[in-house]
């Protein structure tokens, strides 16, 4: 970011400067995490720790945090598109139950244009494994994959949003309320990750622009185009259709061998200004008749007007 403002800088200048400042980075250290192969049987780990993509909408990963907030935790469900590490979808709840981690897949689906074909990664806890979140997959045509039991590396790019999210932006203290807490997280995820921080995995950029990158066509355009293709689609057809059973009607077949069939000849003609003053005169016909009938009804008008003044003058007494 420093660079993009024209600040020469690299991380031994950073290093220095902090180290003058007595500034301390608040980055927490490495941890020693457990190893573990076990798979759900009915749910294996189908991602495989593959997260490069080759799309957006391929690979999307959900998982929950805690953040401290009126005095109590409160429990945030993300979900992440792989393809860029773009945020796609989250929700905020006080309570972590199967409807918090619906609501975040719910905003990501809406959000993306309702995609099919989608790999949803998540870990093993009990709110993917839920009845209901399975249903929720399946309606929306997705498949579901599971990391290992006990094995955060499985969904490594989500622990490492969230260690951005509690590191770089969400109070020591937590919040003093959850309507603080659910606003000021919004903005990070939705605007400050997506559109803002560079990262790493995108060569620097912010995930929102590495997306757009790589796909050079309007949100909107990316958001509608199925939409888009199925109006064109549906009018296409309708005008196929619409002139085949125009050219098989009476009235066209009227309209061709008829008084009216005299523009067809008209088009052969040699003389174009000919053709336009008779082409007029075909056009025009019905013209002239609608304006004779509207000063016959106006005639008619006056002459009842007429009719009526001369029955009131009738109607009043004579004077002595």
């Amino acid at each position: 970011m420093l660079r993009e403002d024209g600040v020469s800088i690299g991380r031994f200048r950073v290093r220095r400067l902090m180290r003058e400042l007595g500034l301390v980075s608040k980055q927490p250290g490495s941890h020693a995490y457990k190893q573990a192969t076990v798979e759900r049987p009915d749910i294996p780990n189908r991602l495989n720790r593959a997260f490069a993509t080759e799309r957006p909408n391929q690979v999307w990963c959900g998982d929950i945090t805690y953040i401290w907030a009126q005095g109590r935790w409160n429990y945030l469900a993300v979900v992440l598109d792989l393809h860029a590490r773009r945020v796609i979808g989250w929700a905020f709840s006080a309570k972590p139950d199967t409807e918090l981690v619906i609501k975040a897949l719910d905003m990501a689906y809406e959000q993306r244009g309702k995609p099919q074909q989608v790999l949803f990664h998540s870990d093993q806890g009990s709110q993917y494994a839920s009845r209901l979140f399975r249903q929720r997959l399946w309606r929306y045509r997705m498949e579901q994959s599971m990391s290992r039991r006990g094995n955060c590396w499985d969904n490594s790019p989500m622990e490492r949003l969230f260690r951005s999210l509690k590191s770089e932006w969400v109070p020591p203290t937590g919040y003093l309320t959850a309507q603080e807490a659910q606003r000021d997280i919004s903005h990070y995820l939705m605007h400050r990750y997506n559109w803002i921080r560079p990262h790493q995995f995108n060569d620097g950029l912010p995930p929102a622009a590495a997306e757009e990158k790589l796909n050079p066509l309007p949100g909107w355009v990316d958001h509608y185009s199925p939409w888009l293709l199925g109006i064109g689609v549906t009018l296409l057809l309708a005008g196929v259709v619409g002139t085949v059973l125009m050219a098989a009607s009476p009235l066209e077949q009227a309209i061709k061998h008829g008084p009216f069939g005299r523009q067809r000849r008209l088009e052969q003609m040699n003389d174009p200004l000919q053709a336009y003053q008779q082409l007029l005169g075909i056009m025009g016909a019905p013209i002239v008749r609608i304006e004779r009938m509207a000063q016959w009804l106006e005639q008619a008008s006056e002459d009842d007007r007429l009719r009526l003044q001369a029955s009131q003058q009738e109607q009043r007494p004579h004077s002595a």
